[in-house]
Parts: C-alpha cells; structure tokens; sequence
C-alpha cells in the first residue's frame, strides 16, 4: 500500500520532511510500534509489526529504512519523473506532494490520501482523492482519505460547516463596499480595461517601444468599450438599493469628465519621456566608447591615452557613477 500526501506549501513540505527525518534518523521512531513488549495486542491500532514484510526488526535500522521510501514532489524538484518511476515500481512509499500529482496520475497501489488544509481550488479535494483506489487488485477500488485541517479561522469554520465545504464558494457573495463611490469607480474603470484586454485591445498608453500612444485615441478605445460594458455596468447597480447608491452610469460619466481634464501639457510629458529614451540610448553609447578605450589603452600601454581616458572617466562619473571608478 502507497499514500500520497498534500501539501500546498513547499515550505511546509520541507519543514515535514525535516521533522520525519530527524525522528527516523535520531530517535529512531517509530521503534516503539514494532516493540511487542510495548504493544504486545496486534489489533491495536499502535502496533506496527502486522505490516511488516520481514519479522526481524532492528530497532535501529528499521526507521532508517522506513525514511528512505518517503519522497518530496512538487515542480522544483530535478528528478521528478525518476521519483514517478520509482513510485509506480513499488520501491517508495509515501510521497509528499504540491498539486503537481493532482491531475493525469495514476498510481495502481495507492490507497490512502492525506490532504493537509483546504486547498486553494475547492475542486482540488475530489481530484485528489481520485489519484487512489485506481486498481481491483492492488486496492479494491478503495481509498481512504482524510483532510486534516490546521488551526486557521477558515479551517475552523469548515470543521463544523463540512457542507459549506463541499458545497464551495458558489452560494457566497463576495462582499464589495458598493456604497463607496471612490471604491466603485476603480471597479467600473477595471471593469472597462478588462473588457479591452478580452478583445485584443492593448490596455497600456505606452507602446511596446516605450513610446507614448496618442492619448486621444487612446482614451476613445475605453469610452467605446464602455457602450459595450453597460449590462455589466447594471449588474453593480443591482448589489446595491438605489436609494443608497451612486449609479454606474453617473460614475461613468464622470470617469469620461476626468479623462477630458488631463493635463495639457501631455505632449510636454511626451516629449520629456522621449528625450530620457534618447539619453539612455546615449548613455549605453558612451558607456561602449569608455569600455573599448580602456581595452585599447591597454593594448598599446601608453601612458598619455591613459591619462585621458582617466580624465574622460571622471568627467563621466558626474554623469554615469560607475564611471569615475575605472581607472588603469
């Protein structure tokens, strides 16, 4: 029998690890659920001899062993598909895992799931569960699973309301401050770009250049969007009483009436951006110039061209700082 436990953290993963090895390989645990002097009922459920494949049991060695069929899994690990190998060969027992054996695995011998915490996808428990219980003959199609959830409010809270947890989010209202206008504008003017990004429209007033877009078409690409955005638009408005709400609509318009108020001085802004473009371009020049002198004065090892490229570096370094730093 193999088992596959879940963890969504790879810290956590690791911090269990570490604690499983230092209780394998120093206190050499768990030798107290092989002693028959300490746990002498085989039908207890602390009584570890039963599964045991060889009867001898060297207190010592035995917890080493045990360790050394435990494995870590998660995207990072270089030797992943090795570990699988191994797994589905019978040679290691239990792996601990992130999500990565979540989906399009499964391991004939596993019988039993550990899932620590709820995950992030509420989805993700079924999905777990289903990588055990896979074959007739190695499980009998049976898995046993157990979430084992930590001391959090959340976890808490699902510990008594399991419904809640396999019902999911899907009867929860997100809770949104409708009511407060800065809040709602932010949502409307969201609301707008993701309705650009979905139609292929660019939702950056720089280009990929660097290079400012023209403002006003720019702004025309949001307002035409927002003609196409007032169902959802209508939608915010009915989270809320209206007696008690702003309108989208009323937002809207005046998120247009601040889009008219920009700055006139955008082509100013404009042409500043393109000019620091410019000097940074000139920067790297210069930064090229100073490299290649150096390397040059080097090679010819005259004592005047290195003054001067000395003096070029200083005058450079009021300027590029790592510059006055270069000298022969």
């Amino acid at each position: 029998m193999q088992s596959v436990i879940f963890i969504d953290s790879i810290r956590e993963i690791y911090r269990i690890f570490r604690q499983a090895k230092v209780a394998a390989t120093y206190y050499y645990e768990p030798k107290d659920h092989f002693n028959e002097k300490l746990v002498p009922d085989p039908a207890d459920p602390y009584a570890y001899r039963p599964y045991m494949l060889d009867s001898d049991f060297d207190p010592i060695k035995t917890p080493h062993e045990i360790f050394q069929k435990i494995r870590l899994h998660h995207a990072g690990i270089k030797d992943r598909e090795e570990i699988e190998k191994e797994f589905v060969d019978g040679k290691l027992g239990v792996l601990i895992s992130t999500s990565t054996l979540e989906l399009g695995v499964d391991y004939p011998n596993v019988t039993f799931i550990g899932i620590v915490g709820v995950p992030f996808m509420l989805e993700s428990i079924p999905q777990r569960i289903g990588r055990a219980g896979r074959n007739v003959e190695k499980t009998l199609y049976t898995t046993l699973a157990i979430i084992i959830l930590r001391n959090t409010p959340l976890e808490l809270y699902y510990l008594y309301n399991p419904e809640d947890l396999i019902e999911g989010f899907k009867k929860k209202e997100i809770p949104v401050a409708w009511k407060n206008t800065a809040v709602k504008r932010y949502h409307i003017f969201s609301l707008l770009m993701d309705e650009m990004a979905r139609e292929g429209k660019s939702t950056y007033i720089l280009r990929p250049d660097g290079r400012f877009s023209n403002l006003e078409d720019f702004i025309g690409e949001i307002m035409g969007t927002a003609t196409k955005a007032k169902v959802l638009l209508s939608e915010l408005d009915a989270k809320v009483k209206k007696e008690e709400d702003i309108s989208s609509e009323f937002l809207f318009n005046e998120l247009n009436q601040e889009f008219k108020k920009l700055p006139k001085r955008i082509d100013d802004w404009k042409k500043s951006h393109d000019y620091t473009i410019v000097a940074g371009e000139l920067m790297y020049i210069i930064e090229k110039i100073i490299i290649n002198s150096l390397i040059f004065g080097k090679k010819i090892n005259d004592e005047e061209i290195r003054n001067l490229i000395n003096d070029m570096c200083k005058i450079m370094g009021k300027i590029y700082p790592w510059a006055i730093q270069i000298k022969f």
